[in-house]
């Protein structure tokens, strides 16, 4: 399933609770999206970036691919 959203990306560390290690988390600010977690760039060009990682809905992990292309107008 596609979802379409339009935001600001935010790439930011958080604690994980219990221990010393920080993950790090994509956020689709103004998306409404569920974060993202442990994301990694799997393709980049002038126009569009490709992350794969984990997305939590209440205790389910799940992998998913965010495609987010690179709006120029502004």
């Amino acid at each position: 399933m596609r979802r379409r959203g339009y935001g600001d990306l935010w790439l930011k560390h958080e604690k994980s609770v219990g221990e010393d290690k920080t993950y790090e988390v994509l956020e689709a600010l103004g998306s409404g999206f569920p974060r993202l977690y442990e994301p990694r760039v799997t393709y980049i060009t002038a126009n569009m970036i490709r992350f794969i990682g984990y997305e939590r809905v209440d205790k389910v992990w799940y992998m998913q691919e965010w495609h987010c292309e690179i709006d120029r107008s502004k």
